[in-house]
């Protein structure tokens, strides 16, 4: 039980340092884009292109938040697109 457990720490402190490293060129690139009138999920889209040659873990991590953006905007546009349920009179 002593092996996989180190092999699992190891993982977890390779993938937290890739994070840690490459996080501030991350936030300064997004804050670029941002200032610059980008969308915000096309900031994310952008880091997550821009910051996978330093850290695929931390791309990994931005492009989760742009696909849940995408999914949110869609929803709340159908729902204000969609005409309403007809209320049925009993």
């Amino acid at each position: 039980m002593y092996l996989p457990g180190l092999f699992i720490k190891n993982k977890i402190q390779k993938r937290q340092l890739s994070i840690k490293r490459a996080f501030p060129d991350a936030l300064d690139l997004l804050l670029i884009c941002v200032e610059s009138g980008m969308p915000i999920e096309a900031a994310f889209r952008k880091v997550a292109q821009e910051i996978g040659s330093q850290s695929i873990p931390l791309a990994e991590e931005f492009t989760g938040p742009t696909t849940n953006c995408l999914i949110c905007r869609t929803a709340a546009r159908l729902t204000k697109t969609l005409p309403s349920a007809p209320t049925s009179r009993a």
